[in-house]
């Protein structure tokens, strides 16, 4: 099993040695890429990539942009959210600024993006998809550093900061740890794969926690039931109803986040599931408005689930 541990992480592949061992190095552009599997807030992934002469990586165009992605898949993660080096410092939605100074000329947001929090914003990028999004900048996610070759300082590597399992999020708040699986399966499916991953279905105690959720599960797509009812982007948490509400994990129920007019018909929706994606209709407008609300189900297929563990050591 391999650990975030280390926010110098050591990768399989140096192909040029003007850059740092473990960085990755593009031709085209002629700079060095190094990706960090470790998760840290966008102020501190932005720290690490300077003490190279460097900075979070920027994107002017679909083929850099592209290429960051397929590097990240093989690198960091297949579908996780990383940082990109833009920020905004507006309640504008339109002015972000690269941390490296060049020009903001080119942009790849998913659906709905960029948003306004309302503070200081940054930015991710999906390697599934490529697109980015919006995302508060104290949450934490793994980064990728740019930086020129031939201009490297040698240092020590970085002190151990936090330990999650590969593919697991670190949150400062909770100091635990948390995976989005994607894998259609009902409630029972979805306790099975934590369990089998040394974790639990994730309990949920507050808004940042809440928040935090929405940020690594969203998908940035309103995907709605279909006639047949078999297509969603809800995932599983570990909220369950007998009788009371009770996380699995045996932490107390202290915190909920339910959708308007939710849960209901309580004699035969015991689970519930997370829905990420914004969701209003005619009907009900004000149901899901920002993709931070719960639903009660009966126990059938959901997009996935997520993870909850302590971090490792």
């Amino acid at each position: 099993m391999h650990y975030s541990l280390l926010l110098i992480l050591i990768l399989p592949v140096i192909v040029n040695t003007q850059c740092e061992l473990g960085s990755v190095y593009n031709s085209d552009k002629n700079v060095c890429f190094t990706f960090y599997n470790a998760s840290v807030d966008f102020q501190t992934a932005e720290s690490i990539c300077t003490v190279s002469s460097g900075h979070l990586a920027s994107v002017h165009n679909i083929i850099d942009n592209n290429y960051l992605a397929k590097q990240a898949q093989q690198y960091i993660s297949p579908n996780g959210m990383i940082w990109l080096g833009a920020k905004s410092n507006s309640q504008n939605v339109t002015d972000w600024n690269w941390s490296d100074g060049t020009p903001f000329d080119w942009q790849y947001w998913q659906s709905g993006e960029p948003s306004s929090l309302e503070t200081t914003a940054c930015m991710q990028f999906s390697a599934a998809t490529s697109k980015w999004r919006t995302a508060s900048c104290i949450n934490y996610a793994p980064f990728i550093c740019e930086y020129p070759p031939g201009e490297v300082a040698v240092t020590c590597p970085p002190s151990i900061i936090k330990s999650c399992p590969s593919e697991y999020y670190y949150l400062e708040e909770t100091q635990k740890c948390y995976k989005v699986v994607i894998d259609r399966g009902n409630y029972d499916n979805a306790r099975s794969g934590c369990l089998n991953d040394g974790a639990e279905l994730v309990s949920i105690h507050s808004y940042t926690e809440n928040s935090f959720i929405h940020d690594i599960s969203q998908t940035g797509h309103d995907v709605w039931y279909d006639i047949n009812e078999d297509q969603t982007n809800d995932i599983y948490i570990g909220l369950i109803y007998n009788g009371y509400w009770r996380w699995t994990d045996g932490t107390s129920f202290d915190y909920s986040s339910w959708a308007s007019g939710e849960p209901n018909n309580m004699n035969r929706e015991f689970w519930t599931t997370y829905m990420p994606d914004a969701h209003t209709d005619n009907l009900r407008p004000n149901y899901n408005p920002n993709g931070l609300q719960w639903n009660n189900v009966i126990n059938e297929q959901q997009r996935g689930y997520i993870c909850q563990r302590s971090m490792v050591s």
